[in-house]
Protein backbone atom coordinates (compact mmCIF):
# COMPACT_ATOMS: atom_id res chain seq x y z
CA UNK A 1 0.00 0.00 0.00
CA UNK A 2 1.18 3.50 -0.70
CA UNK A 3 0.02 4.96 2.60
CA UNK A 4 -0.39 3.72 6.17
CA UNK A 5 -3.58 1.84 6.90
CA UNK A 6 -5.23 0.83 10.16
CA UNK A 7 -4.75 -2.90 10.74
CA UNK A 8 -7.13 -3.39 13.67
CA UNK A 9 -9.81 -1.29 15.37
CA UNK A 10 -9.00 0.18 18.76
CA UNK A 11 -10.78 -0.45 22.04
CA UNK A 12 -11.56 -4.15 21.62
CA UNK A 13 -12.83 -6.31 24.44
CA UNK A 14 -12.52 -10.09 24.37
CA UNK A 15 -15.30 -12.66 24.57
CA UNK A 16 -14.86 -16.29 25.56
CA UNK A 17 -16.21 -19.00 23.30
CA UNK A 18 -16.52 -22.67 24.13
CA UNK A 19 -14.58 -24.75 21.63
CA UNK A 20 -14.78 -28.43 22.47
CA UNK A 21 -13.19 -29.05 25.87
CA UNK A 22 -11.52 -25.66 26.21
CA UNK A 23 -12.39 -21.99 26.17
CA UNK A 24 -10.84 -19.63 23.65
CA UNK A 25 -10.87 -15.85 23.55
CA UNK A 26 -11.97 -13.91 20.51
CA UNK A 27 -12.28 -10.16 19.93
CA UNK A 28 -15.62 -8.62 20.82
CA UNK A 29 -16.88 -5.18 19.92
CA UNK A 30 -20.51 -4.16 20.34
CA UNK A 31 -21.96 -1.67 17.89
CA UNK A 32 -25.50 -0.46 17.22
CA UNK A 33 -27.22 -0.53 13.84
CA UNK A 34 -28.99 2.49 12.38
CA UNK A 35 -32.28 1.04 13.62
CA UNK A 36 -31.07 0.48 17.18
CA UNK A 37 -30.08 -3.20 17.26
CA UNK A 38 -26.86 -4.08 19.11
CA UNK A 39 -24.52 -6.52 17.40
CA UNK A 40 -21.02 -7.89 17.94
CA UNK A 41 -18.94 -7.11 14.86
CA UNK A 42 -16.93 -10.33 15.30
CA UNK A 43 -20.02 -12.53 15.42
CA UNK A 44 -21.06 -14.57 12.39
CA UNK A 45 -24.42 -12.80 12.15
CA UNK A 46 -25.56 -9.25 12.85
CA UNK A 47 -29.18 -8.52 13.66
CA UNK A 48 -29.87 -5.13 12.05
CA UNK A 49 -33.60 -4.81 12.68
CA UNK A 50 -36.60 -7.02 13.42
CA UNK A 51 -36.60 -8.44 9.89
CA UNK A 52 -33.02 -8.37 8.60
CA UNK A 53 -30.06 -10.31 9.96
CA UNK A 54 -26.84 -10.01 7.99
CA UNK A 55 -24.87 -13.26 7.67
CA UNK A 56 -21.32 -11.92 7.87
CA UNK A 57 -19.39 -15.21 7.99
CA UNK A 58 -20.10 -16.10 4.32
CA UNK A 59 -18.98 -12.61 3.27
CA UNK A 60 -15.72 -12.93 5.20
CA UNK A 61 -15.20 -16.30 3.50
CA UNK A 62 -15.23 -14.52 0.13
CA UNK A 63 -12.08 -12.63 1.14
CA UNK A 64 -8.48 -13.66 1.75
CA UNK A 65 -7.47 -13.26 5.42
CA UNK A 66 -5.67 -9.97 4.77
CA UNK A 67 -8.91 -8.39 3.53
CA UNK A 68 -11.26 -9.67 6.21
CA UNK A 69 -10.61 -6.90 8.76
CA UNK A 70 -11.24 -4.18 6.20
CA UNK A 71 -14.38 -5.90 4.99
CA UNK A 72 -15.76 -6.39 8.52
CA UNK A 73 -15.06 -2.86 9.70
CA UNK A 74 -16.47 -1.27 6.55
CA UNK A 75 -19.61 -3.39 6.80
CA UNK A 76 -19.88 -2.21 10.40
CA UNK A 77 -19.65 1.42 9.26
CA UNK A 78 -22.46 0.83 6.77
CA UNK A 79 -24.58 -0.92 9.43
CA UNK A 80 -24.24 2.05 11.78
CA UNK A 81 -25.04 4.69 9.19
CA UNK A 82 -27.31 3.20 6.53
CA UNK A 83 -30.49 1.19 6.37
CA UNK A 84 -30.42 -2.61 6.80
CA UNK A 85 -31.78 -2.92 3.25
CA UNK A 86 -28.56 -1.35 1.93
CA UNK A 87 -26.48 -4.01 3.67
CA UNK A 88 -28.77 -6.79 2.48
CA UNK A 89 -28.35 -5.57 -1.09
CA UNK A 90 -24.61 -5.15 -0.64
CA UNK A 91 -24.31 -8.74 0.59
CA UNK A 92 -25.87 -10.00 -2.65
CA UNK A 93 -23.59 -7.79 -4.73
CA UNK A 94 -20.40 -8.97 -3.00
CA UNK A 95 -21.43 -12.58 -3.60
CA UNK A 96 -22.21 -11.84 -7.24
CA UNK A 97 -18.86 -10.08 -7.74
CA UNK A 98 -16.94 -13.01 -6.24
CA UNK A 99 -18.87 -15.49 -8.38
CA UNK A 100 -18.26 -13.58 -11.61
CA UNK A 101 -14.71 -12.33 -11.08
CA UNK A 102 -13.04 -14.89 -8.82
CA UNK A 103 -15.12 -18.10 -8.89
CA UNK A 104 -14.07 -20.71 -6.37
CA UNK A 105 -11.25 -18.63 -4.85
CA UNK A 106 -11.13 -15.93 -2.16
CA UNK A 107 -10.63 -12.35 -3.27
CA UNK A 108 -7.02 -11.47 -2.45
CA UNK A 109 -6.97 -7.99 -4.04
CA UNK A 110 -9.30 -5.44 -5.51
CA UNK A 111 -7.96 -4.82 -9.01
CA UNK A 112 -9.09 -2.13 -11.45
CA UNK A 113 -9.15 -4.66 -14.31
CA UNK A 114 -11.45 -6.96 -12.32
CA UNK A 115 -13.86 -4.09 -11.64
CA UNK A 116 -13.83 -3.20 -15.34
CA UNK A 117 -14.54 -6.80 -16.32
CA UNK A 118 -17.35 -6.98 -13.79
CA UNK A 119 -18.82 -3.84 -15.29
CA UNK A 120 -18.94 -5.52 -18.70
CA UNK A 121 -20.75 -8.56 -17.31
CA UNK A 122 -23.35 -6.29 -15.68
CA UNK A 123 -24.02 -4.42 -18.92
CA UNK A 124 -24.39 -7.69 -20.80
CA UNK A 125 -26.74 -9.13 -18.17
CA UNK A 126 -28.81 -6.11 -17.14
CA UNK A 127 -28.05 -3.23 -19.49
CA UNK A 128 -26.78 -1.09 -16.60
CA UNK A 129 -24.14 -1.08 -13.83
CA UNK A 130 -26.37 -0.69 -10.76
CA UNK A 131 -24.48 -3.33 -8.77
CA UNK A 132 -21.17 -1.60 -9.46
CA UNK A 133 -22.53 1.75 -8.26
CA UNK A 134 -23.25 0.19 -4.88
CA UNK A 135 -19.95 -1.69 -4.79
CA UNK A 136 -18.01 1.47 -5.68
CA UNK A 137 -19.56 3.38 -2.76
CA UNK A 138 -18.63 0.54 -0.41
CA UNK A 139 -15.01 0.34 -1.62
CA UNK A 140 -14.62 4.13 -1.39
CA UNK A 141 -15.85 3.96 2.22
CA UNK A 142 -13.37 1.14 2.86
CA UNK A 143 -10.48 3.25 1.62
CA UNK A 144 -11.63 6.42 3.40
CA UNK A 145 -11.87 4.55 6.71
CA UNK A 146 -8.19 3.63 6.26
CA UNK A 147 -8.53 -0.11 6.67
CA UNK A 148 -6.17 -2.33 4.67
CA UNK A 149 -7.28 -3.76 1.36
CA UNK A 150 -7.85 -0.90 -1.11
CA UNK A 151 -4.89 0.48 -3.02
CA UNK A 152 -4.80 4.20 -3.75
CA UNK A 153 -4.74 3.51 -7.50
CA UNK A 154 -7.96 1.55 -7.18
CA UNK A 155 -9.53 4.34 -5.14
CA UNK A 156 -8.57 6.95 -7.75
CA UNK A 157 -10.00 4.75 -10.51
CA UNK A 158 -13.25 4.40 -8.54
CA UNK A 159 -13.49 8.18 -8.16
CA UNK A 160 -13.05 8.69 -11.91
CA UNK A 161 -15.54 5.98 -12.84
CA UNK A 162 -18.68 7.17 -14.65
CA UNK A 163 -21.78 5.10 -15.32
CA UNK A 164 -24.28 4.75 -18.10
CA UNK A 165 -27.85 5.64 -17.38
CA UNK A 166 -30.34 2.82 -17.02
CA UNK A 167 -31.01 1.50 -20.49
CA UNK A 168 -34.55 2.47 -21.40
CA UNK A 169 -36.47 0.42 -23.93
CA UNK A 170 -34.44 -2.75 -23.41
CA UNK A 171 -37.52 -4.94 -22.95
CA UNK A 172 -39.33 -3.16 -25.80
CA UNK A 173 -36.50 -3.75 -28.26
CA UNK A 174 -36.29 -7.40 -27.26
CA UNK A 175 -40.07 -7.78 -27.84
CA UNK A 176 -40.26 -9.70 -24.58
CA UNK A 177 -43.81 -11.16 -24.40
CA UNK A 178 -44.07 -10.42 -20.66
CA UNK A 179 -42.00 -7.25 -20.25
CA UNK A 180 -42.08 -5.88 -23.77
CA UNK A 181 -44.44 -3.38 -25.44
CA UNK A 182 -48.18 -3.49 -24.87
CA UNK A 183 -50.34 -4.34 -27.84
CA UNK A 184 -52.91 -1.73 -29.05
CA UNK A 185 -55.78 -3.64 -27.42
CA UNK A 186 -53.92 -3.76 -24.12
CA UNK A 187 -53.17 -0.02 -24.24
CA UNK A 188 -56.83 0.72 -24.99
CA UNK A 189 -58.09 -1.44 -22.10
CA UNK A 190 -55.52 0.04 -19.72
CA UNK A 191 -56.54 3.57 -20.70
CA UNK A 192 -60.22 2.75 -20.17
CA UNK A 193 -59.56 1.36 -16.67
CA UNK A 194 -57.53 4.44 -15.84
CA UNK A 195 -60.35 6.79 -16.93
CA UNK A 196 -62.97 4.86 -14.95
CA UNK A 197 -60.83 4.92 -11.80
CA UNK A 198 -60.29 8.67 -12.07
CA UNK A 199 -64.02 9.36 -12.53
CA UNK A 200 -64.90 7.24 -9.51
CA UNK A 201 -62.17 8.74 -7.32
CA UNK A 202 -59.89 5.67 -7.29
CA UNK A 203 -56.74 7.38 -8.47
CA UNK A 204 -54.09 5.51 -6.50
CA UNK A 205 -51.58 3.81 -8.78
CA UNK A 206 -52.01 0.59 -6.85
CA UNK A 207 -55.76 0.64 -7.54
CA UNK A 208 -55.31 1.52 -11.21
CA UNK A 209 -52.90 -1.29 -11.91
CA UNK A 210 -54.18 -3.88 -9.45
CA UNK A 211 -56.19 -5.73 -12.06
CA UNK A 212 -54.22 -7.96 -14.43
CA UNK A 213 -53.54 -6.72 -17.92
CA UNK A 214 -55.64 -8.57 -20.50
CA UNK A 215 -54.23 -11.59 -22.30
CA UNK A 216 -51.03 -11.14 -24.24
CA UNK A 217 -49.68 -13.35 -27.02
CA UNK A 218 -52.04 -16.30 -26.81
CA UNK A 219 -55.72 -17.26 -26.69
CA UNK A 220 -58.22 -14.97 -24.98
CA UNK A 221 -59.32 -15.85 -21.47
CA UNK A 222 -62.27 -18.19 -20.89
CA UNK A 223 -64.75 -15.39 -20.09
CA UNK A 224 -63.96 -13.63 -23.36
CA UNK A 225 -64.30 -16.85 -25.36
CA UNK A 226 -67.70 -17.45 -23.80
CA UNK A 227 -68.91 -13.94 -24.67
CA UNK A 228 -67.73 -14.43 -28.25
CA UNK A 229 -69.70 -17.69 -28.52
CA UNK A 230 -72.85 -16.11 -27.06
CA UNK A 231 -72.64 -13.16 -29.42
CA UNK A 232 -72.11 -15.29 -32.53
Amino acid sequence: MSDDRTDLPLGLAFATVNSGDHVVARPSQIEVSLQGEAFDIYADEWKLNARITLKVAPLRALMAPELQVGLTMTLCHVARNRSPAVLSNLSSILKDYAKRVNPGKPIANWWVVDLQNYRETLIQRFGHEGYLRTLRAFLKDWYSLRYPGIDRKVYEALKEMTFKGYESGRAVRSMDPKKGPLEPTELHNLSQRHSIRIRTGHTRLGAIFAQPIPHRHGSPPQSERQSQVQGS
